[in-house]
């Protein structure tokens, strides 16, 4: 086709690859081309060249054209007399395929016919087996002699092979209306039995006997009966006496005494299921399966402790939920210590419904609101009186508020209080503590920086601008060693693991004090201006000085004007205040100075031109006696 088809114009906006290619749009062309009348000429003058390769190309292959042509001729007659019997063969064909079809269903309803007859007879001596096998059994139960052990074993083997058969046998009303129910009470019959033993082996801690027990149960798929036996038989009377409110009071070391006598359980009556059930001392485990202590002993033990302890769960009162709180989590570990820190065993321990029943019902959120409480609201009070002094004589900040902040951050990680679950809870408020901090800080400094800005004065005295400072700079600087390091730190060791996520969190906390470090320049701005003005005020004095020794006789001066003390008495103040930066110093005396410099060269100037004035004046009074001393002798 390439060879065929002409190439365009050079000048044309079209080439021939636009109409080759297999992507061929004449919307594309046209959206291609801004000039439409363009387009037009190139698409005429284009169509000539077509038009001219087309009749070359006829020109040059005439010949064969011609014989195509005469080749055709009779063609259609041919084909014409081909399709009728193609037409008869494809219908005998779709006859043969229909009657194939219709064979192989034929063929396939007699096989499933014949597999439901098949499954059927099997299924009638599958009954057939079950019935006599189960007649079998209700024979020998019907006796009225107590099962031995071996006789127990051999029925579970029974029953639980006859289970497998049931499973296999159609759905039926036989199966579920007789060999279901009489195999269900032969089950019920071999369950009593071995309940009865199972009891008294674990009472007199007979370890062989309990070892065909925990086989049988787990012959007959019956774990959880064992486990709930256990639970209803043996830990549930023992629990009701431990575990209610009369015992808890009688209890001299109260809750801990309690949790003490449940975990005391464990080696009294337990002992020989768990040397079976747990792997203990490196001995591998005998019998698998059973979980004693997570689903009787546990299970029970929530159940008791919401229906007769509930009252330890209360929130109202935080110090005894604390001790509480602390003592339960305390018997968790010691629990989880039964259980041979198994990974698995500990894993499914903490996975099961009573843990989460059990750790859900201590309202931690409503502890730590009680605890936001305590803490928010003296921070609170004191925010709002800011700058009341403090009443602490060897405390290392001069105003109240900063005790209260530093105290109340002390107070969120006060063993007495703090919760591991809670640490997220805790460092966000202590986040939150010096957030409330740095934003009243700066709602009380606005309308004074305001003021100052417009030239009124604030009434807040230089001395608590000067305490303020040192407070906040003693906060950003002294945190770490007086909070974070005794108080936080020793926490977070404890609780966070990882020394990156520590080094994060300490510097979440340097973020939030990094927000009071700008006050302390609004704070040295403060303060240095207020020093100034005042000082500045006495400088005005300095005009006056011409003034005072203007034509009189007065002896030249042998010490500093008074006005010079007036100007340095803000500066001294200021010191004694406590402002013992030499960087504040600095720029207020060299402000004074610069001012000072400014109005001595202003009244320098002034006399200097007075002085000039009078030379002139002199002058011209010369002149004017000079001339008027000749007329005077005339």
């Amino acid at each position: 086709m390439n060879e065929v088809v002409p190439f365009a114009p050079p000048d044309s906006c079209l080439t021939r690859e636009d109409f080759l290619g297999p992507d061929f749009s004449p919307d594309a062309i046209l959206t291609r081309q801004p000039n439409l009348e363009r387009l037009r000429e190139d698409l005429g003058l284009y169509l000539k060249i077509l038009r001219s390769a087309v009749l070359r190309l006829i020109d040059e292959d005439y010949s064969d054209f011609l014989e195509l042509s005469s080749n055709l001729v009779g063609l259609e007659s041919k084909l014409s007399e081909l399709s009728e019997p193609l037409g008869t063969l494809s219908n005998k064909l779709q006859n043969l395929l229909q009657s194939l079809f219709e064979a192989r269903d034929s063929v396939m309803q007699a096989l499933k016919r014949k597999e439901d007859i098949r499954a059927r007879k099997s299924g009638l001596r599958n009954s057939e087996r079950i019935l006599n096998a189960l007649s079998k059994l209700e024979l020998i139960l019907s006796s009225g002699t107590p099962l031995s052990g071996d006789a127990e074993e051999r029925l579970a083997r029974d029953i639980n092979h006859l289970h497998f058969r049931i499973s296999k046998c159609h759905d039926d009303e036989f199966v579920s209306l007789e060999l279901t129910p009489r195999l269900q009470a032969v089950g019920d019959r071999l369950k009593e039995s071995l309940e009865s033993r199972f009891i008294a082996a674990l009472k007199i801690n007979e370890e062989e006997s309990l070892k065909r027990c925990l086989r049988i149960y787990g012959t007959i798929e019956s774990i959880h009966e064992a486990e709930i036996l256990v639970k209803n038989k043996i830990i549930s009377p023992s629990l009701e006496d431990i575990l209610h409110e009369d015992a808890f009071n009688d209890e001299p070391l109260g809750l801990k005494g309690v949790y003490a006598n449940v975990l005391n359980i464990i080696p009294e009556t337990l002992d020989s299921l768990l040397s079976l059930t747990i792997s203990r001392s490196n001995k591998p485990v005998v019998i698998r399966g059973y979980s004693f202590l997570i689903n009787s002993l546990w299970e029970d033990f929530v159940e008791k402790m919401e229906d007769n302890m509930s009252f330890v769960f209360a929130a109202g009162n935080p110090e005894a939920f604390l001790t509480h709180y602390r003592l339960s989590i305390e018997f968790i570990k010691d629990f989880e210590k039964e259980l041979n820190n198994d990974p698995e065993q500990i894993s499914k321990f903490r996975s099961c419904t009573s843990y989460s029943t059990f750790i859900g019902r201590w309202n931690l959120p409503v502890y730590f609101q009680i605890r936001f409480q305590e803490i928010a609201l003296p921070l609170e009070k004191a925010l709002t009186d800011f700058f009341d002094p403090t009443s602490y004589s060897n405390s290392d900040y001069h105003l109240e508020v900063f005790n209260v902040v530093t105290n109340s951050l002390k107070k969120v990680w006060d063993p007495s209080i703090y919760i591991d679950a809670l640490l997220h809870r805790s460092w966000k408020l202590t986040l939150q503590i010096l957030s409330r901090c740095g934003t009243a800080l700066r709602d009380i400094l606005k309308p004074i920086m305001i003021e100052e800005e417009e030239h009124q004065h604030s009434e807040i005295s230089l001395r608590t601008l000067i305490h303020l400072w040192y407070d906040i700079r003693h906060l950003t600087l002294h945190f770490e060693s007086d909070v974070y390091n005794p108080y936080i730190f020793p926490v977070l060791k404890e609780s966070v693991q990882d020394e990156s996520l520590r080094s994060r969190l300490l510097e979440s906390v340097n973020e939030s004090l990094g927000s009071l470090r700008p006050q302390l320049d609004d704070l040295s701005k403060l303060a240095i201006n207020k020093v100034t003005f005042k000082s500045l005020e006495s400088l005005k004095q300095v005009s006056e000085i011409p003034r005072l020794y203007r034509r009189t006789n007065k002896d030249v001066p042998t010490k500093h004007c008074v006005y010079v003390n007036k100007v340095l008495d803000p500066v001294r103040k200021f010191k004694d205040d406590g402002a013992s930066e030499s960087e504040w110093l600095v720029k207020i005396l060299s402000r004074i100075s610069e001012d000072y410099y400014v109005k001595v060269s202003e009244v320098l100037e002034a006399v200097l031109k007075m002085e000039e004035s009078l030379k002139r004046l002199k002058r011209i009074r010369e002149k004017s006696d000079a001339s008027t001393l000749p007329e005077a002798h005339l």
